[in-house]
């Protein structure tokens, strides 16, 4: 109940955030997005890798599409005395998926990814809150509201088993399609034109 009602107020905050005449720039999804972002940072045979799992529904005056994007990148790692500093950048283009592939709740409680052997789940974690991005140009939209909330992790991404840790990353996202998910370490920029980038920084004490 409590979850519902802080919806329920976001949802208000959001339709007064900006005038009514605000317009969105063009992009495939002018209307409603919803989308889940997953990383992970994992240490295999000495090297540092991070696996991206993201997925997305976007329904407008045009139609729906689905599109989801799975990736592993081998990371940069330097050493001092006290720290290894891991430097992460990992990306793509989302591809169009089945449908029934992502489920989401409408209320972000909770996401999932069935797709190609692929199988991430989300589980939303403390409180939404509104992600305003009010002239983000280079990001493909103008004067668009999310309403976001933390999540843990868990699934299985190109053959790896992956479980929540304090490396990972997960975000619920219900809004625009271009947005930044921003972590501790880093972030994760979904673009309109169905590119996503996250750049991470990890520092692990020795």
């Amino acid at each position: 109940m409590r979850r519902l009602l802080t919806m329920v107020l976001l949802g208000v905050m959001l339709v007064g955030a900006f005038p009514s005449g605000a317009v969105s720039a063009p992009f495939a999804y002018a209307g409603l997005y919803r989308s889940a972002d997953a990383s992970w940072l994992v240490k295999e045979k000495g090297d540092y890798y991070m696996y991206l799992a993201v997925a997305g529904h976007g329904t407008s005056a045009e139609g729906s599409q689905t599109r989801a994007l799975v990736a592993r990148a081998k990371c940069l790692s330097l050493s001092d005395k006290h720290f290894t500093i891991i430097a992460c950048s990992i990306g793509g283009r989302m591809k169009k998926i089945a449908a029934e592939r992502f489920e989401f709740d409408p209320l972000l409680g909770s996401a999932r990814l069935r797709w190609k052997g692929n199988r991430v789940d989300w589980v939303g974690a403390g409180e939404p809150f509104p992600g305003v991005y009010p002239d983000a140009g280079q990001y493909g939209v103008f004067g668009w509201v999310d309403v976001m909330r933390m999540a843990k992790i868990s699934g299985t991404v190109l053959g790896e088993h992956l479980k929540n840790n304090r490396d990972a990353f997960g975000m619920l996202d219900e809004g625009g399609i271009a947005y930044v998910a921003t972590s501790p370490n880093g972030e994760i920029r979904h673009y309109a034109d169905g590119r996503v980038r996250a750049e991470m920084e990890f520092r692990i004490p020795k």
